[in-house]
């Protein structure tokens, strides 16, 4: 929604400072379409400047206070888009299979033409722009958005690398395509370190190119458990890097404790990002209610202190194909009451996360699953010990995620630089042993 303001490049200067008084470890912004923005209707490629009159200066802003940035882009083209006429020169856009003109449709307030991801002239213009008009801005990752290729026409047809493919056989893999050309520029353009990209379609296959959510969420108790269980169905199904809308992105604003609880449930999910689109441009930020703001803060800190944890969850995902959150028969699947609903998940092999998801609840039961003859579960926090095996009262104050580390457990923990906020970057300071 920040983005989206028409004092954006302000709104966001305002957020950087927010953060910086909060000490609040943030690692990147995402800017929604907004930056690219006329009215209602949006223009991938371009920037809005009367919105965003130095976004160079904003990017290095960003950059100076330690967060990267991440613009959100669309494979679609209203009609009036200033580079309309140059992709349709060359029949980059998906098109009537009998008069070979492009398929115009209903996108973004408008009308405008999908991009053909199955044409190689349309991926070396994609890939140009986004170097061009973001990177070169000092944008550092794209957000590959609004990508389901919900073309309606059943006459269009794409490119296919020389065998035309239907739009309604080829919806998906445009999504991918999308992505990987996306992910392939910004490696090309930075080859020195590790490429982040996000998308929020694709088929089987992109897991290799970029990290997703679960979508447009709506605020309220019943979106907060249901993602829980979306996120461990897509863990399973092979796309680990996942998360949510951290507070609901559409709806009202969340109140201070459903906020404080969404923020617990996902800080230890592999994405958490505060995603919102809310009536009046007003976000969902970590500051938005005084009362929660430091139990809000602690649970992103958290999230920055287990990084190192997580890192090596990313890389068993990448090298051993292991979800990084996974319910837990799948680590205990002997244990029959494992399979019992309930909205409890591992954090890899050596973290239970039992995240409190009704309201007003203060005190929640956890099962803790069979371990070892003599073994114990421990609280992550205190270090208090409970038996394997057994239904645990815990004590849930508002405060606290409920989070236990099994018998034997060691969990590489970081540890801020003095005097600084915690970020991504930080040093590996202790091993924790249970």
């Amino acid at each position: 929604g920040l983005a989206d303001a028409p004092d954006a490049q302000a709104q966001l200067e305002g957020f950087i400072d927010k953060v910086v008084q909060h000490n609040v470890p943030v690692s990147a912004f995402h800017y929604g379409s907004g930056y690219s923005s006329r009215g209602k209707r949006r223009y991938v490629f371009t920037w809005n400047e009367s919105k965003f009159p130095s976004p160079k200066a904003l990017n290095m802003q960003f950059a100076a206070n330690g967060m990267r940035t991440v613009a959100n882009i669309k494979p679609c083209l209203l009609d009036d888009h200033p580079a309309y006429e140059t992709v349709k020169s060359f029949q980059g856009f998906l098109s009537d299979v009998n008069t070979a003109q492009p398929i115009i449709e209903p996108f973004w307030d408008g009308q405008g033409s999908h991009l053909d991801f199955t044409h190689v002239e349309t991926i070396a213009w994609w890939q140009s722009n986004l170097k061009t008009s973001l990177l070169d801005y000092g944008m550092d990752a794209a957000w590959n958005d609004n990508n389901e290729y919900a073309v309606l026409d059943e006459d269009a047809r794409g490119a296919g690398f020389g065998a035309p493919l239907p739009a309604h056989r080829s919806r998906p893999l445009h999504a991918l395509l999308m992505t990987r050309a996306t992910f392939e520029a910004q490696t090309q353009y930075n080859a020195n370190e590790s490429t982040f990209t996000v998308t929020r379609g694709g088929s089987p296959g992109i897991q290799r190119y970029a990290q997703t959510w679960s979508g447009d969420n709506r605020t309220d108790w019943r979106n907060l458990k249901w993602n829980i269980r979306t996120g461990l169905q897509m863990s399973l199904s092979g796309m680990f890097n996942i998360g949510h809308d951290v507070g609901g992105f559409h709806g009202p604003l969340p109140d201070p404790e459903l906020f404080v609880r969404w923020v617990q449930a996902c800080a230890l999910n592999p994405r958490m990002v505060m995603n919102s689109w809310k009536a009046g441009n007003v976000s969902n930020v970590p500051w938005m209610h005084e009362s929660v703001t430091n139990d809000v803060i602690a649970a992103i800190t958290l999230r920055y202190r287990l990084l190192p944890y997580l890192w090596s969850l990313f890389e068993n995902a990448s090298s051993k194909h292991e979800p990084i959150i996974r319910p837990t028969f799948y680590d205990f699947p002997g244990d029959e009451r494992c399979y019992d609903d309930c909205d409890d998940f591992m954090l890899g092999r050596e973290l239970l996360i039992a995240p409190v998801i009704g309201q007003g609840e203060t005190k929640r039961t956890v099962y803790l699953p069979r371990l070892q003859a003599g073994e114990n579960w421990f609280d992550f926090y205190t270090k208090q010990a409970f038996r394997a095996g057994e239904a645990h009262a815990i004590d849930a104050p508002l405060s606290k995620l409920p989070l236990f580390a099994r018998s034997g457990a060691r969990i590489p923990v970081s540890t801020p630089r003095a005097g600084a906020r915690p970020t991504h970057d930080d040093p590996v300071g202790e091993v924790l042993e249970f």
